[in-house]
């Protein structure tokens, strides 16, 4: 078995087993965390994934509270991150780039739990939160339209997703202004992009290399871009009508 492969499954089995802990001491925790409660769940991240998140990644924003760092401090931190990584992706080296952007999605998750337990939230700390996440989202856009520059099944792929991204958040930002509670919560919200690009990058060269006489790590990178390219604007849409009737309506 190659060292790869047993890093992959160790990382399943660690993960597993947390989660089997997260189970089996929910009963003693009291009910959903007031955050995933406010923001519901997904099509993909259910509550109770949510909750064991934000369960696993309490311990870190406990610490770094006692480090005396500020979640202004961990937002830069991601978006700096996140910038980081588009370099080594814009050269082909996705596995250090995912990796970078991994870390980056975890201190983007570690910035409101901070907060929230400092007490210390605001809207101009979330105004900031949200421009770092669309700052650093776009910088690895960037990066894979420059590895693509001459993959035109690449580029379109990496459009897509920028398009969907685009619009997804500005629809859900538009919602928010006309006071909308019941906006579709739909698919390829910022954290599932987040997520399937991550492994994308992650697990592309490593699935190339065990099956290098089948594809590419770009062609993995492609057929992950395409599909979150494509669910991406399909939910977009999909808010955009609903949000589009409800206001005609009310009107």
């Amino acid at each position: 078995m190659s060292y790869s492969l047993l890093t992959i499954l160790s990382f399943i089995f660690l993960i597993s087993i947390s989660y089997f802990f997260y189970l089996r001491g929910s009963k003693n925790r009291k009910g959903s965390d007031a955050r995933v409660e406010k923001d519901g769940g997904s099509a993909i991240f259910s509550k109770s994934l949510m909750n064991y998140g934000v369960w696993l990644l309490k311990p870190f924003a406990h610490f770094l509270v006692l480090l005396k760092l500020t979640p202004n401090h961990i937002t830069f931190i991601s978006m700096f991150l996140a910038i980081v990584a588009a370099f080594p992706i814009a050269q082909g080296n996705f596995l250090l780039g995912g990796i970078l952007f991994s870390v980056s999605s975890l201190f983007d998750a570690l910035d409101g739990m901070m907060c929230r337990e400092l007490g210390t939230c605001s809207e101009a700390g979330s105004i900031l939160d949200s421009t770092a996440d669309r700052v650093g989202e776009l910088f690895l856009y960037f990066g894979l339209v420059f590895f693509f520059r001459d993959n035109i099944a690449g580029m379109l792929g990496t459009f897509s997703t920028i398009l969907g991204a685009v619009l997804v958040s500005y629809i859900s930002a538009k919602g928010e202004i006309f006071k909308m509670k019941n906006l579709p919560r739909g698919i390829m919200r910022r954290g599932e992009r987040a997520l399937y690009i991550n492994l994308g990058l992650i697990l592309s060269p490593l699935l190339a290399y065990h099956f290098e006489n089948s594809f590419s790590y770009s062609n993995v990178m492609i057929l992950i871009l395409w599909t979150v390219g494509i669910l991406a604007n399909y939910s977009s849409l999909r808010r955009f009508y609903w949000l589009y009737q409800t206001l005609k309506n009310r009107k």
